[in-house]
């Protein structure tokens, strides 16, 4: 499920790269792996938006977007963006902790090249820069590359400052904007980078969080109610997955 990425990192100083070791673990064929494994026998639905939490004599009813009322539940936990989760809680106290929370924006791109670009780095970021992170997805283990006839494939995401000015660039937009921003960074080493045969851009409205709520969790035991999530710690995913983890304990201790 998980594998050491034993690629080239470093960072962007200027127009000067410098070479930097860094230990790093991913999912194994893919990020989401870890996650497929632990609900493998769980009940999981996609695709339903919760819009409303009630609290009744039998327990928590979520109201759906489109579609019956589930439940009801004995607990329930919310395990997404902190600007998501307070208007789900309503008038409960957690709501105005969630409310605390501050997160920055992430324009992120993927694009992908029919050569091997032969850069110096498989990962890199530029704290000044633009871009604040490029990562060579086919050095990870696991994923196809060159070899097995696919692609070679980038994820590059902008910093705070340019995701916030341009969020509301469209998909193909963002994808032209940040190859534009890798293509010049690229260039200060002396280097090019040819047209991508593919490219997808994202808009990711909750993704850096700046301003962490400083607690692994929050549970209310006498309403069965819990929130969770990386921005409770942090802006990684080590911080998810000690919420989750501390979360989980939570409950268990609840019985």
């Amino acid at each position: 499920l998980l594998a050491p990425w034993e690629g080239r990192f470093g960072t962007f100083e200027g127009d000067a790269f410098r070479a930097r070791a860094m230990e790093a673990y991913v999912g194994v064929p893919g990020m989401n792996a870890l996650a497929r494994h632990l609900a493998a026998d769980l009940d999981v639905r996609v695709g339903r938006r919760v819009t409303r939490l009630a609290r009744g004599a039998a327990g928590w009813t979520p109201a759906l977007e489109e579609g019956p009322e589930l439940g009801p539940f004995d607990r329930v936990v919310l395990a997404v963006p902190a600007a998501q989760a307070a208007p789900l809680l309503g008038d409960h106290p957690f709501a105005a902790r969630a409310a605390e929370v501050r997160v920055d924006a992430s324009l992120t791109a993927m694009v992908a090249y029919p050569a091997a670009l032969g850069l110096p780095f498989d990962a890199a970021r530029d704290a000044a820069g633009g871009l604040a992170w490029m990562a060579r997805e086919t050095s990870k283990p696991g994923r196809p590359g060159l070899g097995d006839g696919g692609l070679e494939a980038w994820t590059l995401q902008a910093g705070p400052a340019l995701s916030a000015a341009e969020l509301e660039l469209d998909k193909a937009a963002i994808a032209e904007r940040l190859h534009g921003l890798f293509a010049e960074r690229v260039a200060t080493l002396g280097l090019s980078v040819p047209e991508p045969a593919l490219a997808m851009g994202h808009r990711w409205r909750f993704a850096q969080t700046r301003a962490p709520l400083g607690e692994a969790c929050l549970w209310d035991g006498a309403e069965g109610l819990g929130v969770c999530g990386d921005w409770c710690l942090g802006d990684r995913l080590e911080h998810a997955f000690r919420s989750g983890r501390a979360m989980a304990g939570r409950l268990l201790g609840a019985g």
